[in-house]
């Protein structure tokens, strides 16, 4: 089965470190899988495609990678609610249900 985030593709400029951070909806060999909920919300996050696809810098790598970098952690939370919400058609009450916070 192909892997396919419900995210798309985005960006997101961190103005602490200066630099673009990209993230794509589909793996490559050089990209990896980062799950925007984890902890107890890992396997939600892939039942639901809730994970973008990082180069190994953005990833873990670098200080500014999501592994380090809370903003840039927030907003894709924040981006994979909003999107899962319209892509499923899930209420607030549902998405609590499923997750069971609010990022938004």
């Amino acid at each position: 089965m192909k892997e396919h985030s419900i995210l798309g593709c985005g960006e997101w400029f961190d103005e602490r470190h200066r630099v673009l951070i990209r993230w794509h909806d589909q793996r490559e060999p050089w990209r990896v899988r980062h799950e925007v909920f984890h902890g107890p919300n890992r396997k939600t996050s892939i039942r639901y495609g809730l994970y973008v696809f990082l180069t190994p810098e953005f990833h873990n790598e670098s200080d500014f990678a999501v592994h380090y970098n809370r903003p840039f952690e927030e907003y894709l939370q924040k981006v994979s609610q909003r999107r899962a919400m319209v892509y499923y058609g899930w209420t607030l009450r549902d998405w609590m249900r499923v997750i069971g916070r609010n990022y938004i």
